[in-house]
């Protein structure tokens, strides 16, 4: 996970880590800087930026994991970063990208993203703007409902996500106990 997704910690911020964002021409467009609790594995403290250090950079974002963007795989988004690795492990038949937030969808970043086959994972809360959002900016895509079902049975809590999910199955039953579903390989 650290390998592929380029993970590596801030010297800035001692024990956070950065999240670097590299476009599918592998070109290093910023890196958010995040700082995590420990015990709970939530993030804590405030985001910081790598580009806000030189301040002759003009930033154009680009999804995190992006660079690890095919044609031979479908693409799966997510909004956090540190959902993608996770979930890279968890579910290999897609490639993990994150959008960085609830509203880190966006045209520009999503043009990155034509003629592929694509779904997004939004947080639970989140299903209705995702869907408002890929139909204004023109994304064709699947849109997943199951953290809005899952946090329904009360699988997961409020605002938590497909990355929550999986976590918990591993943290209750190990983990061999993650199973791929079926409707993510149709």
């Amino acid at each position: 996970m650290i390998k592929e997704y380029y993970l590596c910690g801030s010297t800035k911020t001692p024990g956070a880590v950065i999240y670097w964002q590299i476009d599918r021409d592998k070109k290093i467009r910023t890196g958010k800087i995040m700082e995590y609790d420990p015990t709970t594995g939530k993030r804590s403290g405030m985001i910081d930026w790598v580009h806000s250090y030189n301040e002759n950079y003009t930033l154009r974002q680009c999804f995190f994991g992006e660079h690890l963007i095919s044609i031979n795989k479908p693409v799966a988004i997510v909004e956090s970063e540190k959902a993608c690795p996770i979930m890279s492990v968890c579910n290999p038949a897609f490639t993990w990208i994150a959008a960085g937030g609830s509203n880190g969808l966006s045209y520009d970043k999503c043009k990155a993203l034509k003629g592929l086959n694509v779904t997004l994972f939004p947080d639970q809360g989140k299903y209705h703007d995702w869907k408002k959002k890929a139909e204004e900016i023109g994304l064709e895509c699947t849109i997943s409902i199951e953290a809005e079902e899952w946090y329904e049975k009360g699988l997961i809590g409020k605002g938590e996500a497909i990355d929550d999910y999986y976590l918990k199955i591993v943290k209750e039953l190990g983990p061999g106990a993650i199973n791929y579903n079926p409707v993510w390989f149709q």
